[in-house]
């Protein structure tokens, strides 16, 4: 339990980083979709119900616009957080194909699901409340918590399927079921938890075009913590050399140059650290800041604003260049790039 609770702290941290690193391209890319999705939230839940006719048909136009471009929104942030911001365009993801269709095809169908089994507990609810003082009972406030962590719970088991279907890596919900069985503290924190706590903050705005608004902005948040949840799920669940060989990655912002290698390639730690460094100390890059067999990290002396390192993991190997020149990576077709699988 100690390790999942160190664990959800580290990718919350994770996850600050990523937004900051990628602030740029998740501005332009998602700034149409949020938009979009504000102004319809906000007529959706200003229509008086007991309105005329075109303002019911108005709602549900509005509604239809924010089931349509949710997915929309949520794969733009999925694919920046797991693949980087050069796997969407400059302005993001704004066409339904077939990846976009199956996503909102799955969103639906797991909403419907919880919705079904929901229908019992609302009745439930319903006949033990007959007045507006017992709604603000301590009783109901506690159903009615305990309901909605069981939601919560439920949606969170199966959410793994949508940063899947974002990356085009699609998993089953069975899959996403069984992959969560062994990381339930990391995804009640997480997913449930951390949506509830919102729910709650969201609940002290009264101004529907704030909540519109701040509504969209915390999902990113929770799209986000999904995202690295699902990467830290999936590869330490899933037998990674079963899965596709990856290419070599190159992902570029502001001062920030990164190369991420699949480990299965014919080529080493210490190769790519000797090469690097040939190459950074005729730059004067000679001051060791970490060597250890993970990480190796130098800088100038005289410079502690750009730096160079090389880290692995368990399954990538990973060039990190800040504020300096991009490096020669033609090195890279030296050596024998055969998958050793």
């Amino acid at each position: 339990m100690k390790n999942q609770l160190f664990l959800t702290k580290q990718l919350f941290f994770k996850l600050f980083n990523k937004l900051n690193e990628n602030k740029i391209s998740l501005l332009k890319s998602l700034s149409l979709s949020i938009g979009i999705l504000v102004i319809a939230n906000y007529y959706f839940v200003s229509i008086d119900e007991g309105s005329d006719t075109v303002s019911i048909y108005a709602s549900f136009f509005s509604m239809f616009i924010l089931i349509v471009v949710y997915p929309i929104l949520a794969i733009n942030i999925h694919r920046t957080l797991l693949l980087g911001s050069n796997s969407i365009p400059f302005i993001g993801i704004y066409t339904l194909s077939k990846r976009e269709i199956k996503y909102l095809f799955y969103l639906i169908g797991l909403y419907v699901f919880i919705l079904f089994i929901s229908v019992l507990p609302m009745l439930i609810g319903v006949f033990f409340v007959s007045n507006e003082e017992e709604v603000e009972s301590l009783e109901y406030k506690l159903f009615a918590f305990i309901f909605s962590f069981i939601l919560y719970y439920l949606l969170a088991r199966f959410s793994l399927i949508f940063p899947s279907i974002a990356i085009d890596k699609a998993i089953s919900f069975n899959e996403s079921w069984e992959y969560t069985k062994k990381y339930q503290i990391l995804v009640i924190i997480g997913l449930v938890l951390f949506p509830l706590f919102i729910d709650q903050l969201l609940e002290t705005i009264s101004h529907n075009l704030i909540y519109s608004f701040v509504y969209f902005i915390e999902s990113i948040f929770i799209i986000g913590i999904l995202s690295l949840i699902y990467e830290y799920i999936i590869s330490n669940t899933v037998n990674f050399e079963d899965r596709e060989l990856e290419e070599i990655k190159i992902i570029e912002y502001e001062k920030m140059f990164k190369v991420k290698i699949d480990n299965r390639y014919e080529i080493s730690f210490e190769l790519l650290k000797d090469e690097i460094n040939n190459q950074y100390t005729s730059l004067s890059y000679t001051k060791n800041v970490v060597d250890n067999d993970n990480t190796w990290m130098i800088k100038k002396s005289d410079d502690g604003n750009s730096y160079v390192s090389v880290n692995k993991d368990k399954h990538y190997f990973y060039i990190e260049i800040f504020n300096t020149v991009k490096p020669n990576l033609d090195f890279l077709n030296n050596f024998n790039l055969n998958p050793d699988i």
